[in-house]
């Protein structure tokens, strides 16, 4: 009796220095000019790869803007201070696009809404040294893919103001820049795919029965055959997220969660036994559930995943037949 199964795969991916000065608190002046540019945030330098795969929720990028300032008080006396304010601008939905969302803040929450922060920075006024107030600031900013939308940005969102800096009151506030967006973000075609062959035949070879089955009645197994899938992935992407496989079958009743697949109807069909999957610790893959098999960020662009095969005893007493079955596979990410 020459018993074998098949399985099929069918893939499925969800494929300038500047200087301002702001009005304080009576005749008091906070002024301050730049030590650097007035690119806060330059995508160019971020090295962001994205693929529509990529589930919403995850962090593409999180790191700091390390902004200098040299500042100083105009009409000011000896004991004069102004508070410098992280004052954020509305950033817009399709910036930086594909999906994105760029989150800014100071302080606390991140957010993509107009909100003016204190920073805790205090200028104090000068004697005879102008600028005498060197400022440092570490702004924390997020890159999170937040729509499955995969939009590129349109040609005036190349340099976006997304902050200010000066005083708590309205005036002439120094402007900082996120640059070089179109430039800045790589789009890759596919997250994975399988290498070599999509369908996949592993052969179970024939067994003798006896008065038990394959041995000890229900619950006996048959050796194991081993076969794996391989994957390539695009291994630069940007975020930490799962690749997750599902195995889509008929599960023999009751016994979804122990991977037992229910042979293929025929007339000459083995009777009282199905086909089980595990994995590569020989543990059962519950059918029609995703599971992880590789996490971002990948160390390789090639993922080998291992599986074992037997057969499965269901009933008392099996009929001899052919014993053959079939499973999809499917790959998402989360």
């Amino acid at each position: 009796m020459l018993v074998k199964a098949f399985f099929q795969g069918a893939l499925t991916l969800f494929f300038c220095l500047g200087a301002a000065v702001a009005q304080a608190a009576g005749d008091v002046t906070l002024d301050c000019k730049k030590a650097d540019t007035d690119t806060a945030l330059d995508f160019s330098s971020l090295n962001l790869y994205i693929s529509a795969d990529i589930p919403p929720g995850t962090v593409l990028y999180s790191g700091k803007m390390n902004i200098a300032l040299l500042c100083a008080l105009n009409n000011s006396q000896n004991n004069d201070q102004v508070e410098l304010y992280f004052k954020r601008k509305h950033i817009e939905d399709n910036v930086p696009g594909y999906g994105l969302r760029l989150y800014t803040g100071y302080g606390g929450t991140l957010g993509t809404e107009v909100e003016n922060i204190a920073t805790g920075k205090m200028v104090r006024a000068c004697d005879a040294e102008p600028f005498c107030n060197t400022i440092t600031l570490a702004i924390p900013f997020q890159i999170v893919k937040t729509s499955a939308e995969m939009t590129a940005p349109v040609s005036s969102t190349d340099k976006v103001n997304i902050f200010d800096l000066g005083a708590e009151t309205a005036g002439t506030d120094l402007k900082f820049y996120a640059t070089n967006i179109h430039s800045g973000i790589t789009v890759r075609d596919e997250t994975c795919s399988t290498m070599g062959i999509n369908n996949l035949t592993v052969a179970l070879g024939s067994w003798s029965l006896d008065k038990n089955g394959l041995g000890s009645g229900p619950g006996a197994t048959s050796a194991a055959t081993a076969f794996s899938l391989t994957l390539n992935c695009e291994a630069l992407l940007s975020g930490a997220f799962d690749v997750m496989m599902q195995f889509n079958g008929s599960a023999v009743s009751g016994l979804e969660d122990k991977g037992v697949v229910a042979l293929t109807a025929a007339s000459n069909a083995a009777k009282n036994v199905g086909i089980q999957l595990l994995n590569s610790e020989k543990q059962p893959v519950a059918l029609n559930k995703p599971f992880s098999v590789a996490s971002w960020p990948l160390s390789s662009s090639t993922i080998k995943v291992p599986f074992y095969a037997r057969y499965y005893q269901t009933g008392q007493k099996i009929t001899a037949g052919k014993a053959n079955g079939l499973v999809t596979y499917t790959l998402s990410y989360q």
